[in-house]
């Protein structure tokens, strides 16, 4: 009874603690409403690690042919932080995912400070398995089972996948692949981030730096 009673008070501290990283996230997607939405502050100094909080121990990734969880003390030093929304029933994404692949292998040994995050649209763990194994993810993702606690993320994804979220170290949103109703793409998000790299951000991601 006592092993019992420990449990049920170790789940119910996780739960709150997911609750208020989760209830912070939800803050910053409401933020997005305002005029400045499009303005964020990241480098090196920037402050606060929510999105590392909020996903420690849901993450796994596929290395050496299976599964296995992913060190997410690595996401406690990334800045940018991309979160993917894809599936491998979608025909557009397994288009695009390749290019993700392409892009994440040629700037991420460049760039530390940058991490994709991959949060599965697919029907089962099966097919989530199968898409990252086809593809060669290199990144990790947030477990399957584990989807369900994390649907606050989705709330900035639009309504249509591919799609692309870039974030901060605190999930504040930087660039999105919808705008409102309008899908801007995942190659607008990648536009974003090129400009951050490059240190020549657009109008509308001015202050980046």
């Amino acid at each position: 009874m006592a092993v019992a009673q420990q449990q049920m008070a170790d789940q119910a501290k996780r739960r709150t603690e997911e609750a208020a990283a989760a209830h912070k996230i939800d803050i910053v997607h409401q933020t997005r409403t305002t005029p400045d939405r499009d303005r964020a502050s990241v480098g090196p100094n920037a402050a606060g690690d929510a999105i590392y909080k909020f996903l420690k121990g849901d993450l796994v990734q596929f290395h050496h042919g299976g599964f296995v969880h992913a060190d997410e003390e690595t996401l406690a030093n990334k800045k940018l932080i991309a979160f993917y929304f894809s599936a491998h029933w979608c025909g557009p994404c397994r288009k695009f995912t390749p290019q993700l692949v392409e892009y994440y292998n040629r700037v991420a040994p460049q760039h530390p400070e940058f991490e994709i995050v991959f949060y599965s649209y697919d029907k089962s763990s099966f097919a989530m398995e199968t898409y990252m194994r086809e593809t060669n993810m290199p990144w990790p993702a947030i477990d399957y089972v584990k989807r369900q606690e994390k649907e606050v993320l989705a709330k900035n994804a639009g309504d249509g996948i591919p799609s692309l979220v870039l974030v901060d170290s605190t999930g504040k949103v930087i660039s999105s692949s919808h705008s409102g109703s309008q899908n801007l793409g995942p190659d607008k998000v990648l536009a974003d981030l090129d400009a951050i790299f490059a240190g020549k951000p657009d109008p509308r991601t001015a202050g980046l730096q």
